[in-house]
């Protein structure tokens, strides 16, 4: 798979149930996920992976995920909002 598939399937992933996550996902996705090292992509495509509710709730700060890896995507896309705002 080259890399514009797989953005384009990252990307449209990034489509949630929540408008909320909607906004800081796809944010994300645009302007941060092409920058980031291998390693740091594959925590955001397994990040997509968890249920909304989890995921709204690490987002908002009301919590962070167990995994380290997922923690630091996280903290990176939390970091990434708040410089959009």
């Amino acid at each position: 798979m080259n890399k514009q598939t797989k953005y384009n399937q990252t990307k449209w992933r990034c489509r949630r149930g929540m408008l909320e996550l909607d906004l800081l996902l796809n944010g994300f996705v645009n302007h941060v996920y092409p920058t980031l090292e291998s390693k740091a992509q594959k925590s955001f495509e397994t990040l997509l992976d968890c249920p909304d509710q989890s995921l709204q709730q690490w987002l908002a700060g009301n919590d962070l995920p167990d995994d380290k890896s997922l923690h630091d995507i996280v903290k990176q896309i939390r970091l990434n909002a708040c410089h959009s705002a």
